[in-house]
């Protein structure tokens, strides 16, 4: 099957998917937009260290307004190492000496529990609010992911959400991540001000 997002090599300088600034638009009821792990994360994890208030404004401004809001298995993947993480740096603050994940994993029981008591509580709030988009990795969609991992730059979590984002034709995505703007085909709903700074110099920020 030929893929429906077309991608190409990006330079740091070049921005290929269309740009919308999350700061200056409104989400409404006739949107559909797929959620990056990092924009769940604000939502959902109410110990997230560095959080990014204008990603929670726009999806709670979504949830209001009624936006149709999508996820993927890969958003469990990346929440659970992302938490993990997270809850590690938090402990190291009473014990620094921890530095290593696996320590930190098998050596520490009641932390792990912690862990996992954050992974399913952000989890379950994105299972209530997104629809769930199947992922089947037969050797097509394979095949689709290492040709965009050949031609785009992003990386092997980005790869499956594209494919989720293909196969419910909805290239739509709110992310602050800036490997997202060199995928031709998408519309990249962004606070990242690298990303909308180079949109508005090559004509790639629409105003809705």
């Amino acid at each position: 099957m030929q893929s429906s997002v077309q991608t190409i090599q990006m330079s740091v300088k070049t921005i290929q998917a269309s740009v919308i600034d999350i700061t200056r638009d409104a989400p409404t009821s006739k949107d559909e937009l797929f959620v990056d792990t990092n924009s769940w994360r604000n939502l959902t994890y109410s110990r997230i260290r560095n959080p990014k208030p204008e990603y929670l404004g726009y999806l709670k401004q979504a949830l209001a307004n009624g936006t149709t809001l999508y996820a993927c298995g890969v958003t469990l993947i990346e929440l659970a190492s992302s938490i993990e993480v997270d809850e590690m740096e938090i402990f190291k603050a009473s014990a620094p000496h921890v530095t290593n994940k696996k320590i930190f994993r098998h050596e520490y029981p009641e932390e792990r529990k912690k862990v996992v008591a954050e992974v399913k509580a952000s989890w379950g709030q994105v299972t209530q609010i997104a629809r769930l988009v199947d992922l089947n990795l037969n050797s097509g969609a394979l095949e689709r992911c290492v040709k965009t991992f050949d031609s785009c730059p992003v990386d092997g979590y980005d790869l499956l959400l594209i494919e989720a984002m293909e196969r419910r034709n909805v290239l739509n995505i709110l992310t602050d991540d800036s490997d997202f703007a060199g995928v031709l085909g998408v519309k990249v709903f962004t606070a990242n001000a690298a990303v909308l700074a180079g949109a508005r110099r090559q004509n790639k920020l629409l105003l809705r």
